[in-house]
């Protein structure tokens, strides 16, 4: 039981930073590296349920989005990520139309 926990706490520390790290490299323009820090975001989620993640600009979140949408994920982690970010459905298909341009 207590290797459970520790598990859990190690990734909930993890979603935040992998958040961080994730904005950073989209600032630098490393489309490879956000996707590492998306996909590593999501085995978080997997290990302890995360509620919605907050960041104080919201169109970094979209814009994460964006590029996890151009990696062409699986549907499934697609949602889990849209979920993850609090991106409404509503910009999710605007964000999805984007891509195609």
């Amino acid at each position: 039981m207590r290797a459970k926990e520790v598990v859990q706490e190690l990734a909930r520390s993890r979603l935040s930073n992998s958040l961080v790290q994730a904005v950073a490299l989209l600032r630098q323009r490393n489309h490879p590296g956000v996707v590492n820090f998306l996909n590593d975001l999501l085995a978080c989620n997997k290990a302890v349920r995360s509620t919605p993640l907050s960041w104080k600009v919201p169109e970094d979140l979209s814009d994460l989005f964006l590029v996890y949408l151009k990696s062409d994920p699986s549907p499934e982690n697609l949602v889990k990520l849209q979920y993850l970010l609090n991106i409404s459905d509503s910009t999710s298909e605007a964000l999805r139309a984007m891509k195609d341009r």
